[in-house]
This record gives structure tokens, sequence and C-alpha cells, in this order.
């Protein structure tokens, strides 16, 4: 700190990593597809804290029917909560596309979908960045950042 009155102190930042290999959270039942394939039952959940607030993953899948052969990819699903209250509701990390309906099944294209989410010390606290990629109604990439506090 300085000594001039009017400065604010600096903001201390501490980052740490965590890996969370989101795929082996995926369940799979023991039935298999048509090609022999397992069909998804549904995903366990991994949870780290980060500053004031606990983050959790698992792993999503698209799938528009029961038997879970329409869903080709599997991604990585966030969900952030600050004590009892949620912050960011369950959110893949994936590009979505708002013209294929198939994305909905999880959840509403883009409002459930990033590109990355990040949690940042500010002046006043923490705040969650989410950047949001998705194509839209125009068949356009669009981009943009929600924020949480």
């Amino acid at each position: 700190m300085s000594g001039f009155p009017d400065e604010q102190p600096s903001l201390q930042v501490t980052y740490s990593k965590h890996v969370v290999r989101w795929g082996t959270l995926l369940k799979v039942g023991p039935e298999k597809n048509q090609w022999g394939d397992p069909l998804r039952t549904g995903s366990r959940n991994a949870s780290n804290k980060c500053g004031p607030f606990k983050v959790i993953f698992s792993s999503g899948f698209l799938n528009s029917n029961p038997q879970g052969e329409l869903g080709a990819i599997d991604f990585p699903v966030v969900e952030i909560r600050k004590g009892n209250k949620v912050i960011l509701e369950q959110t893949a990390l994936e590009l979505c596309d708002v013209n294929l309906s198939r994305y909905n099944y999880f959840g509403e294209c883009p409002d459930r979908w990033a590109k990355s989410i990040e949690v940042v010390p500010t002046s006043s606290g923490h705040e969650v960045r989410v950047k949001r990629a998705f194509t839209d109604a125009a068949s356009k990439d669009v981009e943009r950042i929600d924020l949480y506090k």
C-alpha cells in the first residue's frame, strides 16, 4: 500500500488448478444400442471449492429419447453454488446451435450452454463470468458474456 490516501490496495489473486476428468463421471447401463455401444444413463458429480463458491462438475450428453441412441456427443457440465444458493445452474461447456432442437434436450441453447466459465475476484467480492458461444437462428456465430454475483 502506498502513502497516498486515495489509492486502493492492490487485489491479491491466488490461482489453483484442478483437473476434472469429466468423461469418467458419465454413467452407462448394461444395455447396448444397435452398434454395440453402451447406453448413457446419467452422471456422477465431482466438486471443488473456489473461494466462496462450490463448483460441481458432471457429464452431460445429448439424449432425446430414453434409449440414449440419438446423442452423439458428451460434454462437461458445471454448476456453481455459494452456500445453499445456486449462482449458476447446470451449464454445458460446449457450443450449441439454436437451429438444432436436440441441444434443448439438456437445456435451452444458449442459456444453458457456455464456451467458458470463470470465477473472478473483484474489489467487492467475486463474480462468475460465463462466455456463451452459439450459432443463432440466422446461422451466425455469436458470443456474449453473462455476469453472476
